[in-house]
């Protein structure tokens, strides 16, 4: 069996995603680690690879941001744990800018996105404020980080009739993975210490992976003739 280039790089992007989550859950932190430095080049090449429309620079600068970030995170110390912050606050920002590029309008299905727009605002409100009222002077940038985290959620939904359908949803369920991931994130920090590595990274790595199938969803759907 013969693959092209963009299986391949989906195929060794599961892999990578697959052994980074099994070695977090078995806490072999130096084979974690690897792996997770591996995840997102795999992911850019599987982009890369599969993007035939060549307009995709802001999608790979979010990717590198997203790089870094993994990168920063790797340490435990707070400086880093800012650092990171910053590299993944800059990519959720080109994910909106995208999004909206890619599609965002406010008058198709409207009352299904404020339904699933209602729905996202609830079920973060209170992970959210918990995590505001215990993170002491870092509450400004966290509740900025939040703010911009959630909008790219909702751009994300709001991208619901402007691209067809599998677009839509693998890249609204990647953004809602994305919440959860950072929000696992928060909470084990600021409120409660949660022993839940391995989901952080698991719903992650899912989140990355499906924005960015859901992307070139999109890219393939621009080609079709009307």
């Amino acid at each position: 069996m013969q693959f092209n280039k963009g299986q391949l790089f989906l195929i060794i992007f599961i892999m990578i995603g697959s052994g980074q989550v099994i070695f977090e859950f078995l806490q072999f932190d130096f084979w974690a680690h690897i792996f997770k430095a591996l995840i997102i080049p795999a992911l850019a090449g599987y982009f890369l690879s599969r993007n035939t429309a060549g307009n995709g620079a802001l999608i790979v600068v979010a990717l590198m941001l997203a790089w870094l970030g993994d990168l920063l995170l790797i340490k435990v110390d707070q400086g880093y744990f800012l650092m990171g912050m910053a590299s993944f606050f800059g990519m959720q920002v080109l994910y909106i800018i995208v999004y909206f590029k890619k599609g965002v309008n406010f008058e198709k299905a409207m009352a299904t996105k404020v339904l699933l727009t209602t729905a996202l605002l609830g079920a973060s409100a209170y992970p959210l404020w918990m995590v505001l009222i215990n993170c002491g002077a870092l509450a400004p940038i966290v509740g900025v980080y939040g703010i911009v985290l959630l909008l790219m959620g909702m751009t994300a939904i709001f991208r619901l009739g402007s691209t067809n359908l599998s677009s839509f949803i693998y890249t609204g369920t990647g953004a809602f993975l994305f919440i959860m991931s950072d929000g696992i994130i928060a909470y084990s920090r600021f409120v409660t210490p949660l022993n839940a590595n391995f989901l952080v990274m698991l719903t992650y790595i899912s989140a990355q992976g499906l924005i960015i199938h859901g992307l070139l969803k999109h890219v393939k759907f621009q080609k079709i003739p009307a």
